[in-house]
């Protein structure tokens, strides 16, 4: 990583490019869009932050930044997949790095040099819509910030890199397969009875609440199931 390299303020948008060396130590790095400028995400030990979790991460499938290898086989990778990557998948994945950040007793910004990689993504979401203001609402009050979160849609390449797909609905989950079948090993259904999150877009505050409540009890199975082998 560039001597040159700043922390990022907090509230600022930059595009993720995976980790590199910043004072002494691995760091999760993003790019300012159209500067060139590379930074680390802020927290608690950055100059003047409060720390806590900027944004959600768009994808690039980079191992490396500046010269650090992380090869596939260091990485544990999962990705959530719902349809417009606006509110369900979106909400996942803040709420499995919360889970995953206080399992492995770190931070969010952490997790990368723990090996732990986390996205979301839609079957037909448009690129760079910001999350439902209900989902941003409910995760504040999880002590998340969804307000930078800008949707993507999911690609072959995102199956591929991941170590697990959690689809939160059937329909995500056979869509998922048909779209990458030599992966259907690993993509699998977020609902851990085999049931549907449903979608709340269009719903009242509660209804988000009552799906950020089903996706977190399930994601604790997940967590705890994933990564029992780092504790």
């Amino acid at each position: 990583m560039a001597a040159a390299a700043k922390w990022l303020a907090c509230g600022q948008v930059a595009d993720w490019l995976g980790v590199g060396t910043f004072s002494g130590k691995l760091q999760r790095v993003v790019q300012l869009p159209g500067s060139g400028d590379e930074c680390v995400l802020c927290s608690v030990s950055s100059p003047g932050c409060t720390g806590g979790v900027l944004a959600t991460s768009a994808w690039t499938g980079e191992d490396s930044v500046s010269g650090v290898d992380l090869p596939d086989s260091s990485v544990t990778r999962v990705l959530f997949v719902c349809t417009g990557n606006t509110c369900r998948s979106p909400m996942a994945e803040m709420l499995f790095r919360k889970l995953a950040a206080q399992r492995l007793a770190c931070r969010d910004w952490e997790l990368r040099e723990r090996g732990i990689d986390v996205f979301s993504a839609g079957v037909a979401a448009g690129e760079n819509s910001p999350a439902s203001p209900e989902a941003v609402h409910v995760m504040r009050e999880h002590g998340l910030d969804l307000s930078q979160h800008l949707s993507q849609r999911v690609t072959r390449e995102m199956i591929r890199k991941s170590t697990l797909v959690l689809a939160l609905t059937e329909r995500h989950r056979r869509a998922l397969v048909d779209f990458c079948p030599e992966q259907s090993s690993s993509i699998l259904l977020l609902g851990r009875d085999s049931f549907d999150i449903q979608d709340p877009i269009g719903g009242s505050l509660d209804e988000y609440r009552e799906c950020a409540l089903q996706i977190g009890h399930n994601l604790r199975l997940w967590v705890e199931e994933l990564l029992k082998k780092d504790v």
